[in-house]
């Protein structure tokens, strides 16, 4: 089985109810028995299958990337590809955010190279 993929929201929010509750077969059974009555930091649970949550607590899971944190990934794997060709993909990239007037850090924000 793989590990579940889940908002920042989401893993925020499985982390605290573990902090609270280390009893998964409780936050199981709490989910089934309300599985919309999540409030407070673990409201973002109210979205989470069953399936998913159970994988989160067992398995593990990965944080969903942003779109930023997409872009950011791709323009350092192209800037510093050794092939220059796609050195103009990552200007690319930097070009798009800056006519959108997008900022984001690592390439065209205060830490960008």
């Amino acid at each position: 089985m793989d590990k579940v993929v889940l908002t920042n929201a989401q893993a925020e929010a499985i982390e605290n109810i573990k902090e609270v509750y280390s009893d998964y077969t409780f936050i199981i059974k709490s989910h089934v028995e309300h599985s919309d009555g999540w409030i407070g930091k673990s409201e973002p649970l109210n979205d989470l299958n069953l399936d998913s949550l159970i994988r989160s607590l067992y398995i593990g899971y990965e944080v969903e990337r942003t779109p930023e944190e997409e872009l950011l990934k791709e323009y350092h794997f192209n800037k510093n590809h050794s092939d220059s060709k796609w050195g103009y993909y990552a200007d690319g990239i930097k070009a798009a955010i800056d006519i959108l007037d997008i900022t984001i850090e690592g390439i065209n924000g205060d830490s960008d190279e």
